[in-house]
C-alpha cells in the first residue's frame, strides 16, 4: 500500500501499470490526510491527465479504494483530492521542469513533460524548441519582437549558444551542402555524404507551415546574397543572381492567392502542398589568399500536389473558397472588364460561406498578386488569362 512519506528521500519507480507503482521509502508512518502546507514534502510528484492543460503535475497520496487507481492532490490545486486511473498517470523527473533547449535532454521524456515544456516556452514567448536534430515549431499567434530581425545570415547560427531557431536549420541545411560538395566531413551537424539536404515542414491547420516555409526561403536567399557578393561575379551575372533570388521570394504570395483559404482553424491555411527545390552553384569566393567555398542560388522549381479543388464549389458556413476569387472582385477595373459583380454574395460559389476576415486584407493581396505575376515574368497578355479563369469560374457560380 501507498502511505504519506515523511523523508524527502522518497522515490517513485515506474514500471508498467499492469504490474506495479512502487514507491520506497526509509521510513513510514500510518495513513491519513497531510495539511497543504506540508504535502510537497511529504510525498511523491506524477504526472496525471487535465483536462486544460493536457498534463498536469500532482502528488500522490495513495492507493484508490479500486486497484487500477490512485488518489492525487494537483499541485495548482491542492485543495481537492482527486481519484484517477493509474493508466492517466505518468512518472515524474526533476528534469521535467528544467527549462531545456532540447528535450531529448531530459529523463524519462515522454508527452506530459514535453507539453508542459512546450506550454512554459510558448507563455515566455520562445516558440522554438529542439528534439535532437528536430525543430518543434509552436504557432505563436502574435508578434514577436527580434525574434527574426537578426543580423546577417551566417555561421553563427552553427555556435553551441545559438538557442533553437528556425535560421539554425536553415543554416545547418546550407553547411551541410557546401561540407558535401567540398568532399569533407561537415562541422554543422548534418550528414557531409550527400550534397542534396531537405527540410521537411509539417504540421496541422495553423501550425505555421507557410510562414516557416517563407522565413527559410528568405533565410537561404540572404546567404546565396553574401556568396555573390564575395564571389566576385560581374554586374550582369550579379542582376540574373538577384532576379533568380527575387522569384523564388515574390512566388509565395502568387501561390497562395491560388492555394489558399480560409478555415475555422487558419485564415490563411495552405490547401495543397508544396515542395520547392532549390538549385545552387558552387564557386570559391573572392578576395583572400584562402578563398572560401560558396553557393548561390541559381534555379528554382516549385511543384504543388493535393489541391483541395472541391473548395471552389462547397465549404462549410464559417470558411472561405481560395483568396484569389475574393482578390479579383477588388478589382473594379477586372470587374468590368469581366462583367462581374463586385458583390461577393452575388456569387454562388462565394455566398455561403464567409464574405470577409479582419485578418486578410484582400485589396492587398490583390496587390502583392499581381506584383508577383509580374516579377515572375508573366506578361499583361497572360495576367489577363489568369484573371479570365477566375471570372470563368465565378460565371459558373
Amino acid at each position: 500500500a501507498l502511505r504519506p512519506l515523511t523523508s524527502r528521500r522518497a522515490s517513485l519507480r515506474r514500471s508498467v501499470w499492469g504490474s506495479a507503482l512502487v514507491v520506497e521509502v526509509s521510513e513510514e508512518v500510518e495513513e491519513g490526510p497531510a495539511p497543504a502546507d506540508t504535502v510537497e514534502h511529504q510525498y511523491p510528484r506524477i504526472w496525471v491527465k487535465a483536462v486544460e492543460q493536457g498534463w498536469a503535475l500532482a502528488f500522490l497520496l495513495r492507493n484508490g479504494e479500486d486497484p487500477d487507481t490512485v488518489v492525487v492532490r494537483l499541485v495548482l490545486d491542492q485543495s481537492v483530492e482527486e481519484v484517477v486511473s493509474k493508466e492517466d498517470t505518468h512518472a515524474f523527473d526533476p528534469s521535467h521542469l528544467a527549462d531545456l533547449g532540447n528535450v531529448s535532454d531530459m529523463v524519462d521524456l515522454h508527452e506530459a513533460p514535453l507539453v508542459d515544456l512546450l506550454r512554459r516556452k510558448y507563455e515566455a514567448g520562445t516558440i522554438y524548441t529542439y528534439v535532437s536534430d528536430v525543430l518543434i515549431a509552436v504557432n505563436p499567434y502574435r508578434q514577436i519582437p527580434g525574434l527574426y530581425d537578426s543580423s546577417t545570415p551566417g555561421g553563427h547560427y552553427l555556435a553551441p549558444e545559438q538557442p533553437p531557431h528556425l535560421f539554425v536549420i536553415a543554416q545547418r541545411a546550407y553547411s551541410c551542402m557546401l561540407d558535401a560538395m567540398q568532399g569533407k566531413k561537415s562541422l554543422a551537424g548534418g550528414a557531409a555524404d550527400f550534397q542534396k539536404q531537405a527540410i521537411l515542414i509539417s504540421g496541422e491547420s495553423g501550425a505555421g507551415k507557410t510562414q516557416s516555409s517563407n522565413l527559410m526561403i528568405k533565410y537561404l536567399t540572404g546567404l546565396s546574397e553574401q556568396a555573390s557578393l564575395s564571389g566576385g561575379h560581374g554586374t550582369s551575372q550579379a542582376v540574373e543572381l538577384a532576379l533568380v533570388e527575387r522569384r523564388l521570394v515574390d512566388a509565395s504570395p502568387l501561390l497562395e492567392a491560388v492555394g489558399n483559404a480560409t478555415t475555422k482553424m487558419n485564415h490563411n491555411s495552405s490547401r495543397f502542398g508544396r515542395l520547392t527545390r532549390i538549385l545552387f552553384s558552387a564557386h570559391r569566393g573572392s578576395g583572400s589568399t584562402t578563398p572560401s567555398f560558396q553557393a548561390t542560388i541559381a534555379g528554382a522549381q516549385i511543384e504543388n500536389f493535393l489541391l483541395e479543388k472541391p473548395r471552389v464549389t462547397a465549404r462549410t458556413a464559417n470558411e472561405r473558397t481560395f483568396h484569389a476569387f475574393y482578390q479579383l472582385l477588388c478589382s473594379g477595373d477586372e470587374c468590368a472588364r469581366l462583367g462581374l459583380s463586385q458583390e461577393v454574395g452575388s456569387h454562388s460559389y462565394l455566398a455561403p460561406g464567409l464574405h470577409q476576415v479582419p485578418t486578410i486584407d484582400d485589396e492587398q493581396g490583390l496587390q502583392d498578386m499581381v506584383q508577383a505575376i509580374k516579377s515572375l515574368g508573366f506578361g499583361p497578355e497572360e495576367q489577363e488569362t489568369c484573371f479570365d479563369v477566375l471570372g470563368a469560374v465565378l460565371h459558373l457560380g
